[in-house]
């Protein structure tokens, strides 16, 4: 599924017209959107005044790994990583005998 990207500006206007009193069924038709899109991007302009640029702020990809400094655990989180990792080779040891057969 392919979405389609609006301009900043074209957002604007779209949200200008609707707060001018245009009825969004009329922008939807014209503009070739969705009435909950102009709802969405009234929502936005209300609350920012603008449309904020938010590229590069969520994280994405994997976490990073971090190293377990098992010196530093108490006796029962070292227990519970051991219990955590024989989990693991077991579900391991499961889906390999699985993908045998």
């Amino acid at each position: 599924m392919s979405y389609k990207k609006y301009t900043n500006q074209f957002k604007e206007q779209v949200v200008k017209k609707y707060l001018d009193g245009a009825r969004p069924s009329d922008l939807a038709a014209r503009y070739e959107i969705n009435n909950t899109q102009i709802f969405r991007w009234s929502d936005k302009w209300r609350e920012h005044g603008s449309f904020p640029d938010k590229r590069g702020k969520a994280k994405t990809g994997r976490p990073k790994v971090t190293k377990i400094n098992k010196g530093e655990m108490t006796n029962d989180e070292y227990i519970s990583y051991l219990e955590m990792e024989l989990d693991i080779l077991k579900y391991i040891a499961f889906l390999e005998k699985k993908n045998q057969k």
